[in-house]
């Protein structure tokens, strides 16, 4: 790009954020140092003289008009321009305008705003000129969201995990094209302009994509009927194909129960381990983010326990993805009857144990607290704004609810 390309395309994005802010797009910009550095680091008048034709074809184009020094000679007289016609400046750039980007970005959007209402912030902040998760409204990023949400579509309601880019090849021709459009799975599924906070393998997870199959890791007292065969989970845990499982039968001889789910691989590892003389401790690891067959499995298992004799909570990070794991689980226990409560997740109560809290910003801790209000851990929500801060569940040592 040349240096009066720079600085008209300069501009040319001025002129169309006063025209997204309802100004006139007939906007001037002044040529300086911090306008246009590199105009004054040219070093001939052949340079000076190239700058001021390109400005001199775009004038005689009708896009702008050349606002010059008094008592300077060309073509150093250059004092700044001023858009007479931004239609104009953008044919002349061989851009798009962005009312008209926007406008076709609505048009093939509008129709999916029922069904994925943050899609009506998204085409706003377009307007206004705002970049989404890094993407302006391109041909290439309204594609990408639409093929998020015919994934999305086709995935709802899905119980069975399936594999990542087998799914993607089959819907996409590509086996690497889900993988391209995290973003937008992640702003549709959990309807948010920003990020969950998720990593890409818990967003995919979340819709039951994973790149190679994964188990169920169970810990405690129960008997595992699958559709092949029944067996007793031993100590420390037993792992299973979540499709597999039918059904769980607890043990009699135990009266009342705590279901604990677990975030992270390493720290129910260590929780297993040390629940030996635990009494009717349950504990399964979620896998991150869990997929819809293992909120199958986590709702069995509490269907099979008595509702009036069992606790279930759940065990993750305090921070803004380990708040929306505990969201989505704690929709799962409601619909299999139980009230999820937060375990080691205070932030109070972590720092009154000895922890120190890693320090984050407010707008996290605000997100955080409001994902706790979603869940109905109201107590939480007030601790998490008056003791921000975050941290990861793999530095507290094993501490069950209960004992």
């Amino acid at each position: 790009m040349t240096i009066a390309r720079a600085f008209l395309t300069s501009i040319f994005n001025r002129s169309q954020n006063a025209v997204s802010r309802g100004k006139d797009e007939r906007i001037a910009l002044r040529l300086t140092e911090s306008s246009c550095p590199e105009f004054f680091s040219l070093r001939s008048i052949e340079d000076a003289r190239a700058f001021r034709s390109e400005l001199e074809l775009a004038e005689r184009s009708g896009a702008i008009e050349i606002k010059a020094k008094v008592m300077v000679q060309p073509p150093l007289d250059v004092a700044g321009v001023a858009v007479l016609n931004l239609a104009k400046l953008a044919n002349f750039l061989g851009a798009r305008l962005r009312r008209d980007s926007v406008s076709e970005a609505r048009s093939m959007l509008d129709t999916h705003t029922g069904l994925f209402p943050v899609l009506t912030e998204v085409i706003e902040r377009w307007s206004l000129g705002h970049k989404v998760r890094g993407q302006e409204a391109t041909d290439a990023s309204v594609a990408q969201i639409l093929d998020a949400i015919r994934l999305i579509s086709a995935r709802r309601g899905v119980v069975r995990d399936e594999l990542l880019r087998r799914v993607s090849a089959m819907m996409f021709g590509d086996s690497k094209r889900v993988e391209g459009i995290v973003k937008w799975i992640d702003l549709l599924w959990f309807n948010s302009i920003a990020p969950s906070g998720l990593d890409s393998s818990e967003v995919f997870s979340a819709i039951g994509l994973h790149k190679e199959p994964l188990p169920v890791l169970i810990s405690g007292p129960l008997t595992v009927v699958t559709s092949t065969t029944v067996v007793g989970v031993v100590h420390p845990y037993l792992g299973f194909a979540p499709a597999h499982i039918t059904g769980f039968v607890p043990n009699p001889a135990v009266l009342s129960w705590r279901v604990l789910t677990i975030e992270n691989r390493q720290t129910f590892h260590e929780f297993a381990e040390a629940a030996s003389d635990q009494v009717g401790l349950v504990l399964l690891y979620t896998g991150g983010m869990p997929s819809p067959s293992w909120r199958q499995v986590y709702m069995l298992i509490l269907k099979s326990l008595p509702c009036q004799t069992t606790q279930a909570f759940h065990f993750g990070d305090l921070d803004e993805g380990g708040m929306r794991i505990g969201a989505v689980i704690a929709g799962s226990a409601a619909e299999a009857g139980f009230t999820l409560k937060p375990w080691l997740m205070d932030p109070r109560e972590l720092i009154g144990l000895g922890y120190a809290l890693k320090p984050t910003a407010e707008s996290v801790s605000s997100a955080i607290s409001r994902t706790c209000r979603s869940i109905g851990w109201n107590d939480l929500a007030i601790h998490v704004e008056t003791h921000p801060g975050t941290l990861e569940q793999e530095v507290l040592l094993p501490q069950f609810p209960g004992s």
